[in-house]
């Protein structure tokens, strides 16, 4: 299981059992990971709420691509 980690700015891995197995990404990769879901290519899309963005990451947790940026208008 592959969790955002808001508190901790990362990206987790869990095993069958529910432990920690692993994390990846942290501060200046990802700051606050909303959300995370597989694309149907096999990769791993994170929404970063922080730097408003999505990451693009190997399941390995290799960053691969990066769409978006922080908005300056009011909305």
């Amino acid at each position: 299981l592959y969790s955002a980690d808001t508190a901790n700015h990362r990206i987790q891995v869990f095993n069958t059992e529910g432990e920690l197995i692993r994390h990846f990404a942290g501060p200046g990769v990802i700051e606050f990971p909303y959300d995370a879901d597989w694309g149907p290519d096999g990769m791993l899309y994170a929404a970063d709420y922080g730097n408003g963005c999505v990451l693009r990451f190997t399941p390995d947790g290799a960053v691969t691509g990066r769409w978006g940026s922080l908005g300056r208008g009011p909305d």
